[in-house]
């Protein structure tokens, strides 16, 4: 954490007029996820730190205390003093840099037992907020793989476990083990950028929004695939806390969306989303134990349907218009659908 005055003679070049600046560090993180572990930590949590009834103060506590706020006001020194740490903290806030950066997560996907399932694995990601008088967000995140790891053999799971600590790269991968995976450097990429009516460098609209999202391939492998399915459905008494994450995301981007809308705001928006790419082998099986073509990424060694869902593009353009006597903000919007293919 870094703190710089604006009277500082490097505020401008070292600091690059950044008055705060974070810097956060994330290492690689293996982590086994067992449903039994899992659902009973989440039990315990809320049975010790939620409670339903809803414990009341007792009476003469409640007493107590009113009768201590009517005796003892609030000094007007103390009012003062808040006001002041008030302005300071917001002062503190007007310009402030946080950069996260995280190089990455294993999860290691098991039965109660301890037998693995699947290895789900994150490369690199990143994260910077700026604020100033203006905001900038951005994100970005690697390469995702999903790895089948039924049924591996002592030497297979040690060498699995090596793969792991040297981050699971695709490339380090068996090609015919990858259920899914992303062509390409990164997986997801957004930018979220607003900015002032009042600059000389105002681009005509109050916010911009860039999305680009990778083009995930899926090979459809029964077995595996059912395997993972059960898993997930056994997280069914956690049901209440996935549906509170949904309706808690759901009402955000609703008022987010009125909020943009309602307030008459200029929004422009760049989104590039690639639809999975689905790959389904004949009987949905592949011979792991075959060594045909077993060093060619782009080959399963059976005969395949490859379905492409295509590539949606959508983004938007501002225009003004003279009629009427006035001028009129026109939104353009454009949506492309393409790349579709079987």
């Amino acid at each position: 954490y870094h703190r710089c005055q604006a009277d500082h003679p490097e505020f401008t070049t070292t600091y690059e007029s950044i008055g705060q600046t974070v810097d956060v560090d994330i290492s690689y993180l293996d982590l086994m996820v067992v449903r039994k572990t899992i659902l009973t930590t989440y039990d315990y949590i809320l049975k010790t730190f939620t409670d339903d009834e809803g414990v009341q103060k007792p009476a003469a506590l409640r007493e107590s205390s009113a009768k201590d706020s009517k005796q003892s006001p609030k000094p007007e020194a103390d009012k003062d003093v808040s006001d002041n740490v008030s302005t300071l903290i917001q002062e503190a806030l007007d310009t402030i840099r946080v950069d996260v950066r995280f190089k990455g997560t294993d999860f290691s996907l098991c039965h109660d037992d301890g037998t693995p399932i699947a290895l789900l694995s994150v490369t690199a990601a990143s994260m910077r907020v700026l604020l100033t008088h203006q905001m900038l967000v951005e994100a970005t995140i690697g390469n995702i793989t999903l790895a089948d790891q039924l049924d591996l053999m002592p030497s297979d799971e040690s060498s699995a476990m090596s793969e792991t600590k040297q981050f699971n790269h695709q490339a380090q991968q068996d090609p015919r083990r990858l259920l899914l995976y992303i062509k390409g450097d990164e997986l997801a990429d957004f930018r979220y950028e607003t900015f002032d009516t009042s600059s000389p460098s105002y681009p005509g609209h109050n916010a911009t929004v860039k999305l680009r999202l990778g083009a995930a391939h899926l090979t459809f492998i029964e077995r595996p695939l059912c395997e993972l399915l059960l898993f997930g459905s056994r997280f069914s008494a956690m049901h209440g806390l996935f549906e509170a994450a949904r309706q808690a995301a759901a009402y955000g981007t609703t008022q987010l969306t009125e909020e943009m809308i309602g307030s008459g705001n200029k929004c422009h928006f760049d989104v590039v989303m690639s639809a999975p790419v689905i790959t389904f082998p004949r009987d949905g099986i592949v011979p792991y134990s075959s060594s045909s073509d077993a060093g060619n990424s782009n080959r399963l060694g059976v005969d395949v349907i490859v379905a492409q869902p295509g590539e949606l593009t959508i983004s938007n353009e501002f225009t003004t218009v003279h009629e009427v006597g006035r001028d009129w903000d026109v939104n353009h919007i454009s949506l492309a659908l393409q790349r579709i293919g079987l």
